[in-house]
């Protein structure tokens, strides 16, 4: 399975995953099966909050999902639109996320969990 995570450092498997998807500076795509890890930039990482479009960066590179610690509900509802799934996870690196893929224990993001504005917490993944 190919995702995509939203890191804060390009640092491959030991990327730190970002806590805001929209806004963060790089996204990672990793292929579950074989560890490869590609770094992008994330073009539209300034953008006002509410204001991205992820899934125009996202579906160019072909994944199956996305992985991160929460989402605002316009980028949920973008990404969804796309057919892409949304998983939540606490995981701390690219690595981590990786691996509970693997172990099947991620729970799909709904559109009910995902956050209404910065002031609001972010999926199941502690209030990040």
């Amino acid at each position: 399975m190919k995702i995509c995570m939203p890191i804060a450092d390009n640092r491959g498997l030991d990327s730190p995953l970002h806590d805001h998807f929209g806004s963060s500076p790089y996204f990672a795509y990793a292929d579950t099966e074989s560890d490869v890890v590609e770094v992008a930039g994330n073009a539209g990482h300034h953008h006002g909050h509410g204001h991205c479009d992820p899934a125009a960066h996202v579906s160019t590179a072909r994944v199956d999902a996305v992985v991160c610690h929460g989402m605002g509900k316009r980028a949920f509802a973008s990404l969804r639109g796309a057919g892409l799934d949304v998983y939540v996870t606490a995981a701390g690196t690219v690595r981590d996320a990786i691996a509970e893929v693997r172990a099947g224990g991620l729970e799909a993001l709904s559109a009910d969990e995902a956050c209404g504005g910065h002031a609001t917490h972010h999926g199941r993944a502690g209030g990040r």
